[in-house]
């Protein structure tokens, strides 16, 4: 990913903070413009020129100097390892890009978000209150499809219920997973999931529209499901009542071509209601098992031998990483101690890469702090 001129990037960030000025209006700016530099230039008169800009919001463009915020988004970009992916960058995700009510600006952490290639993107949504039933259907159906499918990427929202277990079964079967966020990178909500988006981030990532101060509000919520369902081929509902936000989820992904699957519930059961009412108005595909899943989609197994053979996907050791590895490799098994002089890197920094390389599987941690490689 080439790294984004700091005046570039004001640009950016500037943008999405403009009052009135949401992602349709802001790519119709840019088509009509042509860049982000002559939008910042132009007169009210150009701007009130452009289809669906009227003089309010050319006053609220020629008229913003919020300066600080942007500056101080800016720095927690770069102090927190923060990527960011503007909408008219390679980088930016393909199929939300088709999207026309995509963010224009995307913050990421983690690992190489969005690998080249064909990948097959499948967002799992459902109820917070979820059951035994929609617990056990999750990890089933990701542990039968993991080992045929090394190119899956599983998208979820980081809440409570099936978002959470949706993770959790896709780390636990070696999925790269994929966290959308309602609000900024400085906080995880809810706050006891903490520590599965610590692991998220060595084996996929978060991602997020909003800027890091912003916080918990139901709208933003609502408003990031359409990027859990403009990520993914298809949006699988695990769960949900007729009113909720999986069926908000169902519904963008509808409205922009995509497939939309769902696991039936019992008869009259409220928790199982939006599922049942997605299958019986022919909205979603049934689907009781992984089998289901992949006729729906045309998806073809790969072999035990073709799978065995695949890169771990997300994961391209750093420069950094490529020498901890090197060391650990040549002298295993190795003392953390012996490690930091060997590696001369600052502690903080040689923790977060052995922790990472530990969640990619790379090394193992023995008794004592001792590494050694896996392989």
């Amino acid at each position: 990913m080439e790294r984004v001129q700091p005046a570039e990037l004001h640009q950016q960030i500037a943008l999405t903070l403009i009052p009135q000025v949401g992602p349709q209006t802001a790519r119709q700016l840019l088509a009509s413009l042509g860049s982000l530099e002559a939008v910042f230039h132009a007169s009210p008169q150009e701007l009130e020129r452009i289809p669906d800009v009227g003089p309010t919001i050319a006053k609220n463009v020629v008229g913003w100097h919020d300066t600080q915020a942007v500056e101080a988004e800016i720095r927690y970009v770069e102090e927190n390892g923060i990527q960011t992916l503007f909408f008219m960058d390679e980088d930016y995700p393909a199929r939300l890009k088709d999207c026309p009510d995509a963010p224009i600006l995307l913050y990421y952490k983690g690992q190489n978000p969005f690998p080249s290639g064909r990948h097959k993107w499948l967002s799992i949504v459902g109820t917070r209150r979820a059951t035994s039933y929609g617990a056990d259907f999750v990890q089933s159906l990701l542990r039968d499809l993991a080992p045929h499918y090394p190119d899956l990427i599983v998208v979820s929202g980081l809440a409570d219920g099936i978002d959470g277990l949706a993770h959790r079964a896709a780390l636990d079967n070696g999925i790269p997973t994929l966290g959308v966020l309602g609000h900024g990178l400085d906080m995880i909500y809810p706050a006891a999931h903490r520590d599965i988006a610590r692991q998220m981030q060595a084996r996929g990532g978060l991602l997020t529209e909003y800027t890091h101060e912003r916080r918990i509000d139901r709208n933003f919520f609502l408003q990031r499901n359409r990027i859990i369902a403009g990520l993914s081929q298809a949006t699988l509902v695990v769960e949900s009542a007729v009113k909720g936000g999986a069926m908000v989820t169902a519904a963008n992904a509808l409205s922009y071509g995509r497939e939309v699957l769902a696991l039936p519930g019992t008869a009259g059961r409220t928790i199982s209601g939006g599922c049942n009412l997605l299958i019986k108005t022919h909205k979603a595909s049934l689907i009781e098992c992984a089998e289901d899943l992949e006729t729906a989609l045309g998806w073809k197994r790969k072999t035990t031998q073709q799978s065995a053979s695949q890169p771990t996907l997300f994961y391209t050791p750093t420069a950094e990483e490529a020498a901890v590895i090197g060391i650990i490799r040549h002298d295993a098994p190795i003392a953390i101690d012996e490690l930091i002089r060997a590696a001369k890197l600052p502690i903080n920094t040689l923790n977060s890469i052995l922790l990472s390389l530990e969640f990619q599987g790379v090394i193992r941690k023995l008794p004592g702090r001792v590494y050694e490689t896996t392989s």
